[in-house]
């Protein structure tokens, strides 16, 4: 009797443990089973992620076309896919929203994006010829396409987007495709355009031989209005500037314009009489923090202009000791306010704030503060200054091409030259700087990217015509006008081609 209940015992103890193994490798056949789940969850999404990002890639180069897809687009590959679409925004920027799915899993992708352009002559009212961001890498730089026009361009290119529009020696104003050189409109002046066009707002603004000042659509051509003195008709070279829905422009009639940039009509108080007859080939330069316009004139002075008021700044004008054909360049820089190592080194009289560049005829080079007190002024003959300086923020220096064969570095502090490139003739082109690079075109025909420490050649390229026309930058691309009849794009091979930045970026699962 005690021997059964034994036996009975351990039976049901080992079915117990049986029980319980059972449970057990239940147990772990779920646990198992539910991590190859997770798992296989998780590399879905981490493929609908790169799904996601492939779609933010492909997208970026497609920035410098105006196509369909903009309105949204799929694309399926490796047994996924990716819808992209694009959304305008406020302040040139743009959102791309990229969504990713793989196998069930879905990851969403949004990308803020600042496009670049290059809407007027030196890039910005205050005619920095300094843009940010830009990814043009000299050293790999590249000729794309070029188009043929009827005669020389003197004209400096402005860009908006998948726009380049600029004016040419055969009377016409030219727009055409940034992506491959394609005419888009042309509208023929009744003289040379010399002139470099102005974009604002849609709409196109630039000065004609003919004695007209224009304004275009800049989606079509068609004309929108046009004015000139009804009592002294003379060119109109110098190059348009957008401020507060005014656009700014001189004309050889001694005269400082302001017109309401939609119906044309000058604006009350202006024009700003410099001289009857005065050639005005320099361009306004403003100042849009102070509302004050510098502008200089072939009677050899150098104006600061109150646009409130539209009475001269008290300590101008200036003289520059010669005709002032270059265009000024206003600039927020101060080397020592950059860099705290160089107190105390002798030059903390030039501080932070506005200094306003200039050159002239005479071959005199200047910097000037708002109040028309000079930074420093070098009368050493240069030859004719045509160029229009530039200042670059990295290396606190001036640059400026001359008439003498040469383009030249200046410290901005002391006005000392520390730096010279040598050329076969006058550079009259006024140079872009990017970051370490600058960018210039001369009368020895070769567009030139420079060094901006020491001014060596980084990349030259022989256009087979004079070139006064200066730069303009979007993105990794580089247009430019000869004498050839040809207007030049370059190119270097930078990820990604668009001309944008990534501001912000955020994601979300889905699944």
């Amino acid at each position: 009797m005690k021997l059964r209940e034994q036996r009975g015992a351990i039976l049901i103890m080992a079915i117990g443990i049986i029980v319980f193994v059972l449970l057990l490798g239940l147990l772990f056949i779920n646990i198992l089973t539910t991590d190859v789940r997770s798992a296989g969850s998780s590399e879905n999404s981490l493929a609908a992620l790169y799904m996601a990002e492939a779609g933010i890639s492909w997208s970026l180069p497609q920035l410098d076309y105006d196509s369909s897809w903009r309105s949204g687009t799929t694309m399926s590959f490796n047994g996924g896919s990716f819808t992209v679409t694009l959304v305008d925004g406020d302040g040139g920027t743009v959102q791309l929203k990229s969504v990713g799915t793989y196998k069930g899993a879905q990851r969403t992708l949004k990308v803020r994006i600042l496009l670049g352009n290059w809407p007027m002559f030196k890039y910005c009212p205050e005619r920095t010829s300094y843009s940010f961001p830009q990814h043009i890498v000299a050293r790999q730089m590249t000729e794309k396409w070029y188009f043929t026009t009827g005669d020389a361009i003197d004209s400096s290119p402005a860009i908006d987007k998948s726009r380049v529009v600029f004016g040419c020696n055969d009377n016409k104003v030219y727009c055409i495709r940034a992506s491959d050189g394609g005419l888009i409109w042309s509208y023929t002046t009744g003289n040379d355009v010399v002139s470099s066009p102005c974009i604002y707002k849609n709409y196109v603004y630039v000065g004609s031989n003919d004695g007209y000042f224009y304004c275009l659509n800049l989606i079509d051509g068609s004309l929108v209005w046009r004015y000139r003195n009804p009592t002294n008709l003379q060119a109109w070279q110098a190059s348009p500037c957008p401020y507060n829905d005014m656009i700014f422009t001189a004309c050889n009639d001694g005269r400082v314009y302001a017109f309401n940039y939609l119906t044309g009509a000058i604006i009350s108080g202006w024009p700003y009489v410099i001289g009857n007859n005065i050639v005005v080939y320099s361009s306004p330069t403003i100042d849009t923090d102070a509302g004050v316009l510098y502008i200089g004139a072939d009677n050899s002075y150098f104006y600061a202009i109150n646009i409130n008021t539209i009475s001269m700044v008290p300590g101008w004008p200036q003289d520059m000791d010669g005709a002032i054909r270059a265009t000024a360049c206003a600039s927020d820089s101060g080397y020592w306010t950059r860099h705290g190592w160089h107190w105390g080194w002798g030059h903390q009289t030039y501080g932070g704030g506005m200094h306003i560049y200039v050159g002239s005829y005479g071959g005199t080079v200047a910097s000037f503060q708002p109040d028309g007190d000079q930074d420093w002024i070098t009368r050493r003959s240069y030859g004719q200054i045509k160029s229009s300086p530039v200042y670059s923020p990295d290396m606190d220096e001036v640059y400026m091409g001359s008439g003498s064969r040469s383009l030249y570095g200046f410290r901005a502090y002391d006005g000392r030259q520390i730096d010279r490139y040598n050329t076969n003739h006058a550079v009259d082109s006024s140079p872009a700087v990017q970051n370490d690079q600058l960018f210039v075109g001369n009368d020895d025909n070769y567009v030139t990217a420079l060094n901006v420490d020491n001014l060596r050649r980084m990349y030259q390229y022989n256009t087979n015509g004079n070139i006064d026309s200066s730069p303009a930058i979007y993105g990794n691309n580089l247009y430019i006008g000869s004498d050839s009849h040809r207007l030049y794009k370059f190119a270097s091979q930078v990820t990604p081609t668009g001309t944008l930045t990534v501001l912000t970026e955020s994601w979300r699962d889905t699944y």
